[in-house]
């Protein structure tokens, strides 16, 4: 594809992105609440003197809970990682032709690096989301121990979560180009918004 096609194709793909982001918002919130429902059935249980058969009771009711969440978030960080690499080539193209360009006028400096700081603010809000999700991850890992019935749907989850991370790392990258671009913003960021 030419320059304009790469360009229009990431024009396309960051409105799907942002809704991807936040439907698996939406599974993740799903999982939370099926594990706060989990703690409590728990809780109940003990205090009825259940013991642990009612624990597999409820690991078994929570993992019939989060399988579809658990199906969503590994379909949608498949997801994200596509559009987010069909992103990724539009945005470099964009940084590369503005670091192409020599002197440019006060205008065109500013739009540049309002874009630039665009750019960067998508970066660093995905990285603070995917704080959040590396922290669900490791507590993840116990609750996969608990009970053969919530490993599958964990794993699955997991991997989803896993793949949203690693295709993250190409946004990390966008601030490292721009950095490199050399183009210094500091005056010309404040009337761009920063």
């Amino acid at each position: 594809p030419g320059f304009l096609d790469v360009i229009a194709e990431a024009e396309d793909s960051i409105p799907q992105l942002s809704k991807t982001l936040l439907s698996i918002a939406s599974e993740i919130d799903a999982f939370a609440t099926a594990a706060q429902d989990a703690t409590a059935n728990v809780k109940a249980a003990d205090s009825r003197g259940g013991g642990f058969r009612a624990r597999i009771k409820v690991a078994k009711q929570m993992a019939a809970s989060i399988r579809v969440p658990a199906d969503r978030i590994f379909a949608l960080g498949a997801d994200f990682a596509a559009q987010l690499h069909t992103i990724d080539g539009g945005i470099r193209a964009l940084i590369s032709m503005a670091a192409d360009q020599e002197n440019p006028a006060p205008e065109d400096k500013r739009a540049i690096c309002e874009y630039f700081h665009n750019v960067t603010l998508m970066a660093s809000s995905s990285k603070d989301a995917i704080e959040h999700i590396q922290g669900m991850l490791e507590s993840c890992i116990p609750i996969e121990q608990l009970s053969r019935d919530l490993r599958p749907p964990l794993r699955k989850m997991r991997q989803g979560m896993t793949t949203l991370i690693e295709a993250n790392a190409v946004m990390d990258e966008w601030t490292a180009i721009i950095e490199d671009t050399g183009i210094i913003c500091d005056d010309v960021g404040k009337t761009a918004g920063s």
